[in-house]
C-alpha cells in the first residue's frame, strides 16, 4: 500500500529530475499494482494528532510526512523509510522501519 501523498511525490521527482515518457510510464505501472490510499476522514483525524503532537514537542517535520504516517497510522501499516525524522512518532502512532540508503556510510 502507499499514500496518495507518496505518489505525488514520486511523481513530482520524476518530473524535477526530467524523466522522459518510458521512464514516468514504468513508474505508473508501478503505482498503479499497488493499493493506493487517499485521504480520508480517519487519515485526516491521525494527521490532526500527529501534528499537533510534533508541534508541542518542537519537531519539525514536513506537512507530507505528517500525511503519510497519518495514513500508516489509520490503516495500521509498517511505515518503512529511510528518513529518520519519522523514528520521533515510533511507538506512539505508528510502527516505523528505517533503513539506510547506503549501509556503513556516515
Amino acid at each position: 500500500m502507499i499514500s496518495i501523498v507518496t505518489v505525488g511525490e514520486l511523481f513530482a521527482f520524476a518530473r524535477r529530475r526530467g524523466w522522459g515518457a518510458e521512464r514516468t510510464g514504468k513508474l505508473n505501472q508501478l503505482v498503479n499494482q499497488l493499493v493506493v490510499f487517499d485521504i480520508n476522514r480517519a487519515i485526516i483525524d491521525h494527521y490532526a494528532a500527529i501534528h499537533a503532537f510534533l508541534i508541542g514537542s518542537g519537531r519539525a517535520v514536513g506537512d507530507n510526512d505528517v500525511w503519510i504516517a497519518a495514513t500508516a497510522a489509520a490503516t495500521s501499516a509498517l511505515l518503512i523509510t529511510t528518513d529518520k525524522d519519522f523514528e520521533a512518532l515510533a511507538g506512539t502512532f505508528l510502527q516505523v522501519s528505517v533503513f539506510a540508503l547506503h549501509p556503513g556510510k556516515h
